[in-house]
This record gives structure tokens, C-alpha cells and sequence, in this order.
């Protein structure tokens, strides 16, 4: 198998990262050659030119010499790659996307109603493996397709295969909320510092507690408790935890989140408009 990427900035090259880093990838899906597209003013790292990747002129030429293709650029160029490629479009091909706001249809209008397309949603944790994707078929992947795509970003984090009508929510909860769990954070040592932390002392402090929470909420959850079992097991009757959590919601903590829940997915709707 061939695979080019069309567009490698930051996300295309965290994925094939995690690609190379894991040997039993290349090996199962037989990887022969890897191609990339990128500015002609940017070359290619040393860890990928050793790796053998190939930088092509073109992304015409990627799509050609490629047997699946990721399209890693940005949501707003999606349109004028596709007319790119539109001319030797190959209906044979696996083309995988990881543009947000842009569906299954968005393809089939710019390529061929009956083309293979998986549609991909992983976050910025993919730079360190941790990446949470989403996954969408659309009628035209066939099982092996959909098995290649899964393999791909299992090199890079977990997997959930959803309805494209979920897509939006994915994207905020899961796409968005790096973002937003670190200003928390921030906001966080910033009142660590008011009580005589200095800023990165604080940081590393929360940064350890949140790791350890996450790891306990995954494990209750396997186990079939939730975050309020969690929640429940802190808090001391009359202490300082539920005493943090009673302000927190006074201020409006959990409406805030929801809030920006739905105004991620409202944004969502407007690129894929």
C-alpha cells in the first residue's frame, strides 16, 4: 500500500508520526512508500526524510502515486484541493479526511457520489499519542476501508466510530476540550499563585492531579461508576471541596460549559455551511 498525505502541518505530521513510531502499523496495513504535499518553501524534517517520505510537487501528484490519502489542510482549502485532484480522480482510492466541519457529502459533491471516504476527527493529543478520533463511513468505504482508517489512528490514540450527526458534539467535547481543560487549569494556578505558589510550581501540582483523576475516571468507569460517585468520595460533609464546588456553580461553572458546548457546535455548523 501507498499513503499520501495532502497537507502536512501540524496534525499530518503528529499521524504519521505515530504511524512510523509504531512498526506493527506499517507492517499491517504493508506500507511500501509514503508521500507528502506541503509549501514548497517548507522541507521535510529529518525524521520523516529518514523514514524514507517522500515529498511530491503537487498534491495532484500525491493523490496519484497514493492508495489512500489523508487530507490534512485546513477546512477553508478543502474545496480548491478537491478541484486538484478532481482530474485524476480514481474512484479505487480510500480517501480519508480530517478536515473539521467538512462531511461525507462535502466529498461526494466535490469528487463522486460513490467515492471511499472515511471522515477523521482526532485532537492535538495525537502529538503524544493520546489522541481521541472519531470516525465516519461514508456508503462507499467498504469494511477494509474502514479497518485501514482505524488502524491508522489507533497508531496515534483511541477510537470511536459515530453518526456524522454527532460529529459537532465530538468536536467540542472531545475536539475543543483541550483547550478549554487548560485554561482551567490556568485559571487554576493562577489562584494557586494568591496563595503563595509560584506559577509553574502550581502548574505542575494541578497538571499531576489531573492526570491521576483522569486515569481514576476511566478505571470507575470500566467499572461502571460515573464522575458523581467520584465527585461524592471527595467531598467531606461540611468541607472544603463541596464548599469549592457550591461557589463554582453559583458562578455558573456548569451552564458555562454548556455554553460553550453549543456555541462549538453552532461554529461547527457555520464551516460546514
Amino acid at each position: 500500500m501507498k499513503l499520501g498525505f495532502i497537507g502536512f502541518g501540524n496534525m499530518g505530521s503528529a499521524i504519521l508520526r505515530g504511524i512510523l513510531g509504531d512498526g506493527d502499523v506499517k507492517k499491517t496495513l504493508n506500507i511500501e512508500r509514503i508521500f507528502v504535499s506541503r509549501r514548497q518553501d517548507r522541507r521535510l524534517d529529518e525524521y520523516f526524510i529518514d523514514h524514507g517520505v517522500a515529498k511530491l510537487d503537487s498534491n495532484s501528484q500525491v493523490y496519484e502515486e497514493s492508495d489512500v490519502i489523508i487530507f490534512a489542510v485546513k477546512p477553508q482549502m478543502l474545496s480548491f484541493v478537491l478541484a486538484e485532484v478532481k482530474e485524476v480522480y480514481n474512484k479505487d482510492k480510500l480517501h480519508i479526511s480530517i478536515a473539521a466541519g467538512k462531511g461525507i457529502d462535502f466529498f461526494k459533491l466535490h469528487l463522486d457520489h460513490d467515492a471511499k471516504i472515511v471522515r477523521a476527527m482526532p485532537n492535538i493529543n495525537a502529538t503524544i499519542g493520546r489522541s481521541v478520533t472519531a470516525l465516519v463511513s461514508g456508503s462507499g468505504a467498504a469494511e477494509e476501508d474502514k479497518k485501514i482508517s482505524e488502524i491508522i489512528f489507533k497508531a496515534v490514540g483511541s477510537v470511536h466510530w459515530i453518526d456524522e450527526k454527532q460529529m459537532g458534539g465530538f468536536a467540542a467535547i472531545a475536539g475543543c476540550s483541550p483547550a478549554w481543560i487548560y485554561r482551567f487549569v490556568d485559571s487554576l494556578a493562577s489562584a494557586g499563585v494568591e496563595k503563595g505558589f509560584k506559577k509553574d510550581e502550581a502548574l505542575k501540582i494541578i497538571g499531576e492531579a489531573m492526570l491521576g483523576s483522569s486515569e481514576n475516571l476511566l478505571r470507575a468507569l470500566d467499572e461502571g461508576e460515573n464522575p458523581s460517585s467520584l465527585i461524592d468520595r471527595v467531598c467531606s460533609p461540611a468541607g472544603t471541596t463541596i464548599a469549592g464546588l457550591h461557589k463554582m456553580e453559583d458562578e455558573g461553572f456548569s451552564k458555562a460549559v454548556r455554553s460553550a458546548v453549543v456555541a462549538a457546535c453552532k461554529r461547527d455548523l457555520e464551516i460546514s455551511s
